[in-house]
């Protein structure tokens, strides 16, 4: 590469300025076996606790829904705009422009009744054994 000639740049050529210099080395970035915040949550979420009024242990997770519950049948406030938003994530959108339903072709009745007389003939009773499904057994 030439003096006057810039390098690439990029994820795997970064600018001169800011590569590493001669002698210098990196980070040694996450030690093994650490655990990063997001892990450590979801133990603590799956974690069972026994409690006297259920038989099986519950999730802390299931333990702060119910507590979560408890304080919005008190009428805590915080508790009830908490809940609400939260849920609220899981309920579908609703759009004031509706959506597009999909409903077959129109056909009269009789013929309906036509193409169904068609497909029963190629039908099968599932009442009767299928030699290929059920093989007898001798």
């Amino acid at each position: 590469m030439n003096n006057n000639q810039q390098p690439p740049l990029g994820r795997n050529s970064p600018p001169t300025r800011r590569q590493f210099g001669q002698g210098q080395k990196r980070g040694k970035g996450r030690p093994k076996g650490a655990i990063g915040t997001k892990t450590i949550v979801q133990k603590l979420a799956r974690r069972l606790h026994n409690v006297a009024q259920f038989e099986n242990p519950i999730t802390t997770v299931d333990l702060l829904l119910l507590q979560l519950r408890g304080l919005r049948l008190k009428g805590d406030i915080r508790a009830l705009k908490f809940s609400d938003s939260y849920f609220a994530k899981f309920q579908p959108i609703e759009s004031e422009l509706g959506g597009w339903l999909v409903v077959p072709e129109s056909m009269t009745s009789e013929a309906f009744s036509e193409r169904e007389m068609k497909l029963n003939q190629l039908r099968t009773d599932p009442t009767l054994k299928d030699p290929f499904l059920n093989p007898p057994t001798e």
